[in-house]
Order: C-alpha cells, then structure tokens, then sequence
C-alpha cells in the first residue's frame, strides 16, 4: 500500500458559496448598526467587508435589502473582514 492510502481523513466539505459584493446592514446585540458589504454567502454564513468594529461571538442581525433579517453569530474577525455563521439557513433562490 502506498502512503496516501492512509491519508488523514477530511472534515465536512464546505457549503456552496456564491460570492457577492452586496451592501447590507448588520445589527449588533446593543442594537448598534454597521454598513458591511456582503463577500459570499452560503446557506450557513457569510463573509463581510466591515469597518473592523465586530466582535468574535456576539449575536447579530444582517439585512440584505428587502429580505427579512438573518439572525447568526460573529464566528470570526480578521481586520475589515468577518464571518458570520446563521442561526438558519437563509433562501438561497
């Protein structure tokens, strides 16, 4: 047998994303609002463009133009970028 028969198994593949450049309103859980531009989206999360002031773990609210708001968490920030993972999945049609 070769070496990469033994290859270290993989975890769950990521969900499809559709990259984006869509304006949005995120809403903390003071109720502060921030203009954040949407990068991709998928039907757990989303990445964003933001102005650096999110915070790891805390419950948000994003509005993306006339759509009902998503509810999730902040799962990461790294400079004006962060990940949002929901809390359901949103209408991806």
């Amino acid at each position: 047998m070769a070496d990469s028969d033994f290859a270290a198994p993989r975890g769950p593949a990521r969900a499809v994303r559709i990259d984006l450049a869509a304006p949005a309103e995120l809403t903390d859980s003071d109720g502060g609002r921030v203009a954040v531009v949407v990068r991709d989206l998928s039907k757990d999360g989303c990445r964003l463009s933001t102005d650096g002031s999110l915070i790891a773990g805390e419950a948000v609210s994003l509005r993306v133009g006339r759509e009902a708001p998503l509810a999730g968490v902040v799962a990461w920030v790294q400079g004006d970028e962060a990940g949002v993972r929901f809390a359901t999945p949103p209408r991806l049609d």
